[in-house]
């Protein structure tokens, strides 16, 4: 057996596991398969109490009781971790470069190896090399951003962020002013300036200067090959003031924009369906349904399904490999297995995460098949965005279904289908996630909000802010405060308006609706919301939400309300009585 192992790791390590590996099924998991699945765990069950204790010990810098316990080991799998942990901590170690050094030549292949590489070379003496360097990582579906693109010269980026500045502080008529100064003085090229004439456009749209905002826009798209968001604002600008003709106009250039994104482009062209439908054109209207439909599983896609075939239709595929059990003998997986007994689940999936880099997409399909079986969901959902199993076009749309990974979650009222799509937005399955905000775990909950929703206020300070990485925690809190969203009698049970208020507060979900106090449409409502992250969240939580509505073979109800112009409400199919209030708006 053990020189088998030694076979298929040296396999591996020749890259023959792409060539023998084979691409997946169709097949739904909504019922086993009928084949048995390979025992992945690696055969160090009499030192994972060992390594659990001496993690504990190192992270409170108690090195003489670790080492005590490191000579009992009979097995060394997570000796790499176990000294990354110490030389890498940010207060009862300081590392030496021969300890750095050493490391470096032996476990340069496990995560964290090129933040100590880092260190090294600060703490290399004089006249000594540098180990070899670790495997360099990879960066999938890299693309520069329209300002990335434009704004090259040091004089145009610090005017875009004086103009960001002054747009953010809802000044956008100084904003113009500004930038036509600098315009005239050919400080900006023209695309440049009719980047930031659209971004400014936005900003009196928010303002409540819809006029203003029409009449820029319009100047910006002169521009629209390269600031495609123009016609967008145009548009928009134009449907609220009820110049339907006006909106369509902007809506099909867009639509028709080859450098615009799928889901622009289906915005674009679920936006002119509309406009073409109230006045009357419902066979072009028709077409465009169709050419938003085929954009992927982005918000208005979904939409655009229901008015032309009445709800989705996605084919679900399987990541599935007939030789997946050879990641048994891989070092990384061995590893991963192995932190997992060792209760470490954050390393376990890190070993995973950088794995999945250096692998053909045959592989990465045999290690979803293998995350999948092991209930690694922030792995399954890393690998099928790498191979485009979440932008996949179409229909029926073809989706893999480590897109959306189904977990045992303990739901406490909620629907396990809106846990799961909040999960997938907020933290993508990772469990001690924290945003630059400073919001923690599987449902990205902020301190304060913890300590509101269940009046801890230790969850608060900073010693006990990381509890909340502790996923049954953060689920109980993260459900609870849904609950008491659900509950608000200012939302009335709209899931428009949970979502936004999850996302970007109660506070100023009230004062938004008040600002909007004229917006009947829900979609307009949407695109509307002052806040950009707020406005996409919405979206992004809503498409999660029907998509595992149908892994769990549930009715997506919200998207047929939605797409027939109401308000949709929260109704529970799993979880807690539904809510129903007199009225929404």
């Amino acid at each position: 057996m053990r020189k088998t192992l030694i076979l298929l790791a040296a396999l591996l390590a020749a890259g023959h596991l792409g060539q023998m590996a084979q691409a997946g099924n169709k097949q739904g998991d909504m019922v086993a398969p009928p084949v048995p699945r390979p025992d992945y765990r690696p055969a160090i069950l009499p030192d994972a109490v060992l390594y659990k204790n001496i993690f504990s010990l190192q992270e409170t810098g108690k090195w003489g009781r670790a080492d005590r316990l490191i000579k009992k080991l009979e097995d060394t799998t997570l000796m790499g971790h176990v000294l990354y942990q110490r030389y890498m901590h940010p207060t009862a170690y300081r590392a030496k470069w021969t300890e750095l050094r050493d490391w470096l030549k032996n476990y340069a292949d496990q995560p964290g190896a090129w933040r100590l590489y880092k260190l090294a070379q600060k703490r290399k003496p004089r006249g000594v090399s540098m180990p070899k360097r670790p495997p360099s990582r990879v960066y999938f579906n890299e693309r520069a951003s329209a300002s990335e693109r434009l704004f090259r010269t040091r004089t145009a980026r610090r005017i875009k962020k004086r103009v960001e500045y002054l747009v953010r502080h809802e000044r956008p008529t100084q904003a113009l002013t500004y930038i036509s100064e600098h315009a005239q003085d050919r400080r900006l090229k023209r695309t440049e300036t009719h980047f930031l004439k659209s971004l400014i456009a936005r900003s009196y749209y928010i303002e409540g200067k819809i006029e203003a905002s029409l009449k820029l826009a319009r100047e910006a798209t002169e521009s629209r090959a390269n600031v495609q968001m123009s016609d967008w604002h145009a548009g928009l600008a134009a449907y609220r003031l009820n110049k339907i003709d006006t909106a369509i106009t902007h809506f099909e250039k867009l639509a028709r924009n080859r450098t615009a994104s799928p889901t622009l482009r289906a915005k674009a062209s679920y936006w002119a369906a509309r406009g073409l439908r109230q006045t009357g054109e419902g066979e072009n209207a028709e077409q465009h349904f169709r050419a938003a439909a085929r954009t992927g599983g982005n918000f208005y896609a979904l939409l655009a399904m229901q008015h032309i075939r009445g709800g989705m239709t996605i084919e679900w595929r399987q990541a599935t490999s007939s030789r997946d059990n050879l990641f048994i003998a891989h070092p990384a997986v061995r590893r991963a297995q192995a932190l997992r007994q060792a209760e470490q689940e954050e390393l376990a999936e890190l070993e995973l995460l950088y794995l999945q880099e250096r692998l053909s997409d045959i592989e990465a399909r045999a290690l979803m098949a293998f995350a999948r079986d092991n209930q690694y969901p922030a792995v399954q959902l890393a690998l099928a965005t790498r191979l485009g199993g979440n932008t996949a076009n179409g229909l029926p749309l073809p989706l893999l279904e480590g897109s959306y990974p189904i977990v045992d979650i303990a739901t406490n009222g909620v629907d396990r289908a809106l846990v799961l799509a909040l999960i997938r937005q907020e933290s993508r399955f990772k469990a001690r996630a924290k945003s630059h905000a400073g919001a923690r775990g599987l449902m990205q909950i902020m301190p304060g909000t913890a300590a509101f929703v269940t009046g801890d206020w230790s969850l608060y300070r900073r010693r006990g802010r990381d509890q909340l990485l502790d996923a049954q925690l953060n689920l109980e809190i993260g459900q609870k405060y849904l609950t008491m969203l659900m509950d608000e009698t200012y939302f009335s049970g709209s899931l428009v308006h949970m979502l936004a208020a999850y996302n970007g507060g109660p506070g100023n979900v009230r004062r938004w609706r008040r600002e909007l106090s004229d917006v009947q449409d829900p979609l307009l409502f949407i695109e509307s919301l002052p806040a950009p992250e707020t406005r996409n969240y919405v979206q992004k939580v809503m498409a999660n939400l029907w998509i595992y509505r149908d892994r769990l073979a549930q009715s997506p109800d919200s998207q047929r309300i939605l797409a027939a112009e109401s308000w949709p409400l929260y109704r529970a199919q799993d979880g807690r009585a539904n809510v129903v209030p007199a009225s929404v708006r």
